[in-house]
């Protein structure tokens, strides 16, 4: 799982975005955490953009790469993210790169891409949005094109779900579902989402209230699109 051929990126492109990650270090503003750390990010289309991290003596001010690169990529248009790469410099530092909380609560806006942490070109880990942020905070209407589970990832198929199933209304289902969750129990997990989608937009009105129903209604019907694709 979190392997870049699932998200249909090729080595080579990783291997780029490395490289671009690892140059956008060079113009990095870190005079004060010394912290040099570069951001490169490849659309749908093909599109590199790519982004450093600029500190502020005002703490407050300052700003991750990450979060550079993604504002930088919507402030010049609306293109959907494809892959990501993080690298950081810094003298003694030897460790794969992780998007910071902050960084990854902005990741997980826009969809799910594998999160490329780089320390050279040839030696990096694939992370999923998902595996960072596995109980992520997000409002559930979003377009369908940004949220769509991959359904050939199950991570990404069991993160869409969590959100209406946090929402049920039985407390022990709750606590059964969790459990589950912790222990990868994928078959009891496709039971019971295949029990929910029967229930349709009726049944859930019933159960959570008109104010609920819609936003999770959606929600389930992207579970459905993907759960007869699912093989546990």
């Amino acid at each position: 799982m979190n392997t870049l051929k699932e998200y249909g990126v090729t080595p080579e492109q990783a291997t780029k975005l490395c490289e671009l990650a690892i140059k956008a270090t060079e113009n990095a503003h870190a005079i004060y955490s010394k912290f040099f750390v570069g951001c490169a990010i490849l659309t749908a289309s093909g599109k590199i953009i790519t982004a450093a991290n600029v500190e502020n003596v005002s703490y407050g001010g300052s700003i991750c790469a990450e979060r550079s690169a993604i504002v930088k990529l919507k402030s010049e248009g609306n293109e959907q993210i494809k892959a990501i790469a993080v690298h950081i410099k810094f003298p003694g530092y030897n460790l794969y790169p992780i998007p910071c909380g902050m960084c990854r609560q902005v990741l997980v806006e826009f969809g799910y891409f594998p999160i490329i942490c780089c320390k050279s070109p040839s030696s990096y880990i694939v992370k999923s949005v998902s595996s960072l942020v596995p109980y992520v905070f997000r409002y559930l209407t979003y377009p369908e094109h940004i949220f769509s589970p991959d359904p050939s990832n199950i991570t990404e198929v069991i993160d869409s779900a969590e959100y209406w199933l946090q929402m049920d209304p039985d407390p022990k289902t709750r606590q059964e579902v969790e459990s589950w969750l912790v222990h990868d129990d994928y078959a009891s997990m496709r039971k019971y989402l295949c029990k929910r989608v029967d229930f349709g937009t009726a049944g859930l009105r019933g159960q959570m209230g008109a104010g609920y129903s819609r936003m999770n209604f959606l929600v389930v019907q992207q579970t459905a699109q993907v759960i007869s694709l699912l093989t546990f």
